[in-house]
């Protein structure tokens, strides 16, 4: 991807850095992504992709406690009567699956999608980049890091207040650390012209790079409730970022039909509570973040950091709150979600119809609801499939490596679709593949796409206080989606060799 920072060194003048603690990670990098996960199922080599779908193991994702938490149907369906009955499952009978398959009966999506933003058509990378981290936050920014260092550094003579200037440019040497990768921050100001930076040089010395790096702040302190009361949040450092972002994100791009809900970790290896561990992914210990992202350019509508056990969302249904938590501005538009079998279930498919909202994703073989054909189907063959149909609703099994169960409202039980394998003697074979497993293939990557790009610009320097990985993560959802929006805005035309700078 190409990267978001300032082509122009001079646009970094006004730079004017408490000494860095050296980790073995960086707050705003990310580890190489898993390979999308829809991809396994279409291969031309024989793959494991159907045995990670179908073996993985949600609750080695997160710990869950056993306290239910009351249902958030009533929330969805709150404006259930604007819905035509004629578009909603029949559910007089919920448990009677037929063998009697036809085609499904969904509205066409007609919302408006993509960017939405009143900037020129010679407008450059760092004025996408601020529609996303905007100019009123530098100046909070300013204003908390100088109050901080007010009440932290009554002893430190070498600390000046920061200009807001200063800030922006701390950020943008931030993102080219990103793009020029050194194994210390000290390097960039290194006299060896093989090393250092003569453009972070000239804009900004190293023991102001530092300060700043030690004072930055995000919220006052002294605000935030004491733990063990009412209105307590472990978010707060970060809080007034977490709600820039959230309406940013919403406001500057308008949502396509096919949206993917997974999951993206924070890479995180110190103390913190909500800290998880899941020994089977990429990025073993980190911060989960709950992520709502466009299926095909990976662009983040909307994420919610899980907050472990003090999650208000904690408990057996989980995956089913997630999803209806992320997708309520898509109530009544006909938008198309995309999920794993963390999530997928037939009461929140029912839920989600019933709201005008339609889904696709694999789901465990001992779900409730399952007809018990699909639960337990007969031996199949490679590229063989058995469908059941209660409405829209269409449960499927289909055979490729092992077993793939899926449940959908949006695909039809039949199809003309198919996919290739290598047999072992090197052969290639072409199998069947039903329209549920197509459409999960081509759209359940969003996430993934997104931590992809993500990956390209690991934005920020390793440090021991938890809230500056979510900090430069959010600098780094900020960058993506900039760089979506510039790449799908009218009149941009890029080139193969551009690279893209952020200069304040």
């Amino acid at each position: 991807m190409d990267i978001f920072l300032s082509s122009q060194s001079s646009q970094f003048s006004g730079f004017g850095l408490s000494d860095l603690e050296d980790e073995s990670e960086s707050p705003g990098s990310v580890s190489p992504p898993s390979s999308v996960r829809t991809s396994d199922l279409s291969f031309d080599e024989e793959s494991d992709g159907a045995s990670d779908l179908s073996d993985r193991n949600p609750d080695s994702d997160i710990e869950e406690d056993n306290d239910e938490l009351p249902d958030s149907d009533g929330e969805f369906d709150s404006q259930l009567s604007e819905i035509p009955s004629s578009q909603l499952t029949s559910t007089s009978d919920e448990d009677f699956w037929s063998e009697q398959l036809e085609d499904i009966d969904i509205p066409d999506f007609s919302e408006m999608t993509g960017p939405v933003h009143m900037l020129p058509l010679n407008a450059q990378a760092v004025d996408f980049f601020q529609l996303f981290f905007e100019e009123q936050f530098f100046q909070h920014l300013t204003e908390q890091t100088n109050l901080y260092a007010q009440q932290t550094s009554e002893n430190d003579q070498h600390w000046e207040e920061v200009t807001t200037a200063e800030i922006k440019a701390f950020i943008g040497i931030n993102i080219l650390m990103g793009v020029m990768q050194l194994s210390s921050y000290r390097l960039y100001w290194s006299s060896d012209p093989f090393l250092g930076n003569t453009g972070i040089r000239s804009v900004m010395t190293e023991n102001r790079f530092s300060k700043l790096y030690q004072y930055i702040h995000v919220n006052n302190n002294q605000t935030a409730v004491p733990r063990d009361s009412e209105g307590f949040d472990k978010l707060h450092k970060v809080r007034p970022m977490i709600n820039m972002v959230e309406h940013t994100f919403k406001d500057h791009y308008k949502p396509k039909q096919n949206q993917t809900v997974d999951e993206a970790m924070v890479k995180y290896k110190g103390r913190f509570s909500i800290k998880q561990y899941m020994p089977g992914k990429p990025i073993k210990r980190g911060m989960k973040v709950w992520m709502r992202a466009d299926s095909t350019s990976g662009y983040c509508h909307q994420f919610n950091v899980y907050m472990g056990k003090d999650d208000p969302n904690k408990g057996p249904k989980l995956g089913e709150k997630v999803v209806k938590l992320l997708c309520k501005d898509l109530k009544w538009k006909g938008h198309h979600i995309y999920m794993d079998r963390y999530f997928t279930s037939v009461p929140l498919l029912r839920c989600l119809e019933r709201n005008g909202i339609y889904g696709c994703g694999t789901i465990k073989c001992t779900s409730i609801g399952l007809p018990d054909d699909i639960t337990d189907p007969p031996r199949m063959a490679r590229g063989e499939s058995i469908a059941r149909q209660n409405g829209n609703l269409v449960a499927t099994v289909w055979q490729d490596k092992k077993k793939v169960h899926f449940l959908s409202t949006n695909s039809n039980p039949t199809g003309e679709g198919s996919t290739f394998r290598r047999e072992k003697n090197g052969t290639r074979v072409e199998i069947d593949r039903p329209p549920p497993v197509e459409g999960y293939h081509n759209f359940m990557g969003g996430v993934d796409r997104n931590n992809q790009l993500r990956a390209k610009t690991p934005v920020g320097r390793p440090a021991k206080k938890w809230w500056k990985y979510l900090f430069f993560y959010m600098i780094n959802l900020c960058i993506t989606n900039g760089y979506i929006v510039m790449s799908e805005s009218v009149g941009y035309q890029p080139r193969k060799e551009r690279v893209f700078f952020v200069g304040f």
